[in-house]
């Protein structure tokens, strides 16, 4: 007995709104739930931690130059490293990170 076309596109829509449906689901499931919170780290206190490397003698061997070239490429990378204090202050609720303590 053959099934009259109406009732197999029928079937066939059926089919392919399941598979949407699954797909939707799918895809609803994968997405992340909140935004997880910004963690608060203590931050280091740069001059303290390079006048200790310096009393000890091991900044050069901890950052792989000596001082000066150090404090040199500071100055050529500040700009870019910079970070906008509103958006820091709103996010964390503290000051944003210092150049310095992003090139440790």
């Amino acid at each position: 007995m053959e099934v009259p076309s109406w009732m197999e596109d029928a079937r066939r829509a059926s089919k392919r709104r399941r598979k949407l449906l699954v797909a939707v689901m799918a895809a609803v499931a994968s997405l992340p739930g909140e935004v997880s919170s910004c963690v608060h780290r203590k931050r280091l206190a740069w001059s303290v931690h390079k006048q200790t490397l310096l009393l000890e003698g091991e900044f050069t061997r901890c950052y792989r130059m000596e001082v000066e070239s150090f404090e040199k490429l500071l100055l050529l990378v500040r700009p870019a490293l910079l970070r906008e204090e509103v958006q820091s202050e709103r996010r964390t609720g503290a000051n944003p990170i210092t150049p310095e303590n992003m090139m440790q």
